[in-house]
């Protein structure tokens, strides 16, 4: 996942406006980031590697929950958005 793509899902997820998101959400604004992902038979694998790669840059963490990088790990029932003064969002057209 580069780094726009990243923004992207951070931005998405930010946009629900809330700092505790539970899977279903996560879900759903990963979808909203990228909709022709949620068509995929690997999205589910794609999903955890995005969640992944926003773990190891602290934008978000998974509370009471080990972040575990091997293949076909469950995916986490919540997670928290950290605070960040440093997030830009992307232009709103590439979330749509």
């Amino acid at each position: 996942m580069d780094g726009m793509t990243s923004k992207t899902f951070e931005a998405a997820l930010r946009d629900l406006g809330m700092s505790r998101l539970r899977l279903d959400q996560v879900v759903m604004a990963y979808q909203r980031a990228f909709p022709a992902d949620s068509m995929r038979a690997d999205m589910r694998e794609r999903l955890h590697e995005a969640i992944i790669e926003l773990c190891r840059s602290g934008v978000i963490n998974i509370p009471g929950e080990e972040v575990n990088e091997g293949v076909n790990v469950s995916l986490p029932t919540v997670i928290e958005i950290s605070a960040s003064a440093n997030f830009i969002q992307p232009s709103s057209d590439r979330i749509n």
